[in-house]
């Protein structure tokens, strides 16, 4: 392979990387998008889905005959466990919301000036591009694929500006064009098998949701029965309890 060849195989690697990063941000503003939409329905879902396994647990527990102490102390335990839980779940929830808020609902095509610098980055510099790279830019890339996928134009490019001096610009010696061909060959099979196994499984799914306004209502209507169930079954549980011992288990 002579040296035009190879620089042609880098910049289409380069472009297939680009493709695959921006899938990637695609699925995480769509899990942005959809759990900051619908955070109400989805945060009443969470907390009732885990007090009603907490009370069938409890229940098991003293259908087996554990005594009642034992399982007030396992409550004890487990609601501060599940309180923890809870509260990372809101401040994740709040970090998205200033994710969303960086975009344009519901599936913005994004920041034009944004996505150029860094597909220029992905064809010069990405990690999976160069192959072989120094640990201050693998950790460039780290946060500059978070600023990209959190549409953070200005804070890009600043970082950008500040950290470009320590990019390796030299080209890949011609004795490596072997090793690096291998290298995108399996990379290039790893991204195929990722990005068909995402496609098929949340949040991508949940892209359709975004089609139109129509789909948005139905999804609430949807919601809106989950909770309906969770609820009826809450309440089935607490009568159970109720009859079974004084504990009081709530979230």
């Amino acid at each position: 392979m002579n040296k035009i060849e190879f620089n042609e195989l880098v910049r289409e690697f380069g472009e297939e990387i680009y493709s695959f990063e921006k899938f990637l941000k695609d699925c995480y503003i769509t899990e942005v998008s959809y759990i900051t939409l619908f955070n109400s329905f989805l945060k009443e879902i969470n907390i009732l889905t885990l007090e009603n396994q907490l009370i069938k647990d409890s229940l098991e527990k003293l259908a087996s005959g554990i005594e009642i102490e034992e399982v007030r102390k396992f409550v004890i335990e487990q609601k501060q466990q599940l309180t923890r839980t809870i509260a990372s779940l809101v401040e994740r929830d709040n970090y998205y919301k200033r994710v969303y808020d960086n975009t344009s609902p519901y599936f913005p095509n994004g920041n034009k000036e944004l996505e150029d610098l860094y597909h220029d980055y992905c064809i010069n510099h990405h990690p999976a591009v160069r192959a072989i790279i120094t640990k201050p830019e693998e950790e460039i890339y780290n946060n500059l694929k978070r600023l990209y996928s959190e549409n953070e134009y200005d804070a890009f490019v600043k970082y950008l500006e500040e950290k470009k001096s320590l990019f390796d610009n030299r080209e890949i010696p011609q004795d490596k064009y072997n090793d690096v061909s291998l290298h995108y060959y399996r990379l290039r099979k790893n991204m195929v098998g990722q990005r068909n196994n995402m496609m098929n499984q949340l949040p991508y799914k949940k892209k359709e949701v975004f089609k139109d306004e129509m789909s948005i209502a139905s999804e609430e209507a949807e919601l809106r029965i989950q909770i309906k169930k969770l609820k009826e079954l809450n309440d089935a549980l607490h009568k159970d309890l109720e009859r079974n011992t004084d504990l009081i288990i709530k979230l």
